[in-house]
């Protein structure tokens, strides 16, 4: 249901401003779910955690493709932020049942209440300048030594490399 609004909000404020603000709620409900035995609640209650979850979850990939330093690293680093959800689940049970051994299933949402104040604490003190998505991107620039002249040689399918003087079949 995030994802609805996600773009409009994102071109509404400021990205630091949508994440502090989605994971104070989350770190909120995330406690909050453990307050209550109403039904009706507790459903309201996850739904809200997981809005706030969204904003996070939109926001990651387009901040990796935007600030990656090189194409290849951009790989990597959309990889590794569509891992971290996979591999966050599998931490969550694991500690979740650690928890409930040895304490209740309680704990293992005041876990995650506590371990996203570090997370916002960093976010907070983060200039704005490296979480904005939405200004424009100044294209890199590439130097003419740098990108090989490649021509396909219309009489034979054949593509020459001008700086390496080397045919390749197609």
């Amino acid at each position: 249901m995030g994802s609805i609004f996600g773009v409009k909000i994102f071109n509404m404020m400021h990205p630091k401003y949508i994440l502090i603000i989605a994971l104070i709620i989350a770190g909120v409900f995330s406690w909050a779910f453990t307050q209550t035995k109403v039904f009706e609640l507790l459903v309201l209650i996850r739904f809200m955690s997981g809005f706030s979850q969204s904003f996070v979850s939109i926001f990651l990939p387009v901040w990796a493709d935007r600030y990656a330093p090189s194409e290849g690293a951009k790989q990597c680093w959309l990889s590794g932020v569509l891992m971290s959800s996979t591999i966050g689940v599998l931490f969550g049970y694991v500690i979740t049942a650690a928890f409930i051994t040895h304490l209740n299933w309680h704990w293992s949402f005041y876990f995650q209440s506590v371990c996203i104040l570090p997370v916002l604490l960093l976010l907070i003190i983060t200039p704005k300048k490296y979480l904005d998505i939405t200004a424009p991107v100044e294209p890199k620039a590439v130097k003419e030594t740098d990108a090989p002249e490649v021509s396909l040689d219309e009489n034979e399918d054949i593509l020459v490399d001008s700086q390496q003087g080397e045919n390749q079949d197609l």
